[in-house]
């Protein structure tokens, strides 16, 4: 009835919004992660919207790996006074994490991806997609070559998104 935190994309806080699920009237603090990413993938109107329901005293913070001007301009807009922090990268890494990657066309990405899945023994997951469309996509033909999948994007509801993560 009254979080503390709240995490969502914007399209999720969105939904609960309109559902009355959530109001935005006491927030104290406003964090967007990724903001250049946000951005990047067109949901500013969504942000701004969302920044309007919010008091005016709340206290905006914006992380960001790039401050592309769309930032800047949410800055200046939506906060009194502002402060930009550099950090400087260490080339943090966690040690426990093998990483690799495969330089493949976009056309055969699906099947490289499913042979990969077939090939490694014990292999998890998360594929990051930029649309829904694209999302469900990939789920349904890995599902149809007999590998384990699931879809998380806006239109899952949170029953849904919760057996996904616990099927994971």
């Amino acid at each position: 009835k009254r979080p503390t935190i709240v995490v969502g994309t914007p399209g999720r806080i969105q939904h609960h919004i309109r559902t009355s699920v959530l109001k935005l009237g006491t927030v104290k603090y406003f964090i967007l992660d990724e903001a250049d990413e946000m951005l990047n993938v067109g949901f500013r109107k969504e942000i701004e919207s969302i920044l309007e329901l919010t008091p005016k005293h709340r206290r905006i913070l914006l992380f960001s790996a790039t401050m592309p001007a769309s930032i800047l301009e949410i800055a200046k807009r939506h906060m009194k006074k502002y402060d930009i922090v550099k950090v400087a990268s260490k080339g943090m890494t966690n040690e426990n994490i093998t990483q690799k990657y495969f330089t493949v066309s976009k056309a055969t990405r699906i099947d490289a991806l499913s042979r990969i899945m077939a090939a490694e023994e014990n292999f998890y997951a998360i594929v990051f997609c930029r649309t829904k469309f694209e999302t469900k996509k990939v789920a349904e033909k890995l599902l149809g070559q007999g590998l384990l999948a699931g879809a998380i994007h806006g239109d899952v509801d949170q029953k849904k998104r919760q057996k996904i993560l616990g099927d994971f």
